[in-house]
């Protein structure tokens, strides 16, 4: 799947940023890579805010899962990473999950670029309306060949929801 156009910006680096391919008909969107619980995981088009569909990740059991995909990069180039988060509903009590959104990097050799992932946000309760990931900028990749966006579920006891993510080259 090529990139595509992102709104105010070049195209996007993501494949599927916005949960709409389902080419293997498995209701889970494509290019994105649940870790573990994968029934968890859907497309959904109760929410959304580009295209048809977002990413849904569900849980009242509180499992602990990341959905992720992988961008190589070339070194000195700049990225900006950009997505949006929804939590209509939660059964756990606030603090008792988490969901973040990840940027983590890795050599060429395949061992980590970094000491920790940078955490680009952390969401503890429900959310009214969809909430945009704060400006990030990912930059000093010297020694790195590979990014991971990751969207990390820790003991979840909510209904979640992802759109529109994106990866851009600003340099």
């Amino acid at each position: 799947m090529p990139p595509t156009p992102t709104p105010g910006g070049g195209a996007n680096l993501l494949l599927n940023g916005s949960f709409e391919v389902d080419a293997d008909g498995n209701l889970r969107p494509d290019n994105w890579n649940p870790s573990a619980f994968e029934s968890a995981v859907s497309r959904s088009s109760t929410y959304k805010t580009d295209g048809q569909y977002a990413l849904r990740v569900f849980s009242t059991t509180g499992q602990t899962l990341t959905v992720s995909q992988d961008y190589f990069v070339t070194p000195g180039d700049i990225y900006s990473l950009s997505g949006q988060l929804r939590i209509p509903t939660t059964t756990g009590g606030l603090n008792s999950w988490e969901v973040k959104v990840l940027v983590d990097a890795y050599t060429s050799g395949g061992g980590k670029a970094w000491m920790n992932p940078v955490t680009v946000t952390s969401l503890r309760n429900t959310t009214s309306d969809w909430v945009a990931l704060p400006p990030t900028t990912i930059s000093n990749l010297t020694n790195v060949s590979r990014l991971q966006i990751q969207i990390k579920f820790n003991t979840l006891k909510a209904d979640v929801y992802a759109d529109g993510f994106s990866l851009v080259k600003t340099n």
